[in-house]
């Protein structure tokens, strides 16, 4: 939700997402000292178990081994490139780990 819209719902915006609140927690997460997602999140999820995810809420009868475009995430995963600049440009990798 944007700024507007809490101005157009007349609720006040929360502490957390006040300029200078959210200034200062940007600044911790992405500053000289910012810490690398990919040390905290794992590399790209190839897909994910639906049966275990939907288990009690899905009729027997339903398959979700069948994948379709939607549950082919492949074409979304960064290349090897991809990942070396973006730790290069955010300061996470030196210099001879960017490929141009």
């Amino acid at each position: 939700m944007d700024t507007e819209d809490y101005a157009a719902l007349n609720k006040p915006l929360p502490a957390w997402a006040q300029k200078a609140n959210l200034d200062q927690a940007l600044a911790l997460q992405f500053g000289p000292h910012g810490v690398d997602p990919t040390t905290i999140f794992p590399d790209f999820v190839g897909s994910c178990d639906l049966k275990l995810i939907f288990k009690g809420y899905v009729e027997p009868k339903r398959t979700f081994n069948r994948r379709t475009s939607s549950g082919n995430w492949h074409m979304d995963q960064p290349t090897r490139l991809e990942k070396a600049n973006y730790k290069h440009v955010m300061g996470f990798g030196s210099a001879t780990t960017f490929v141009a």
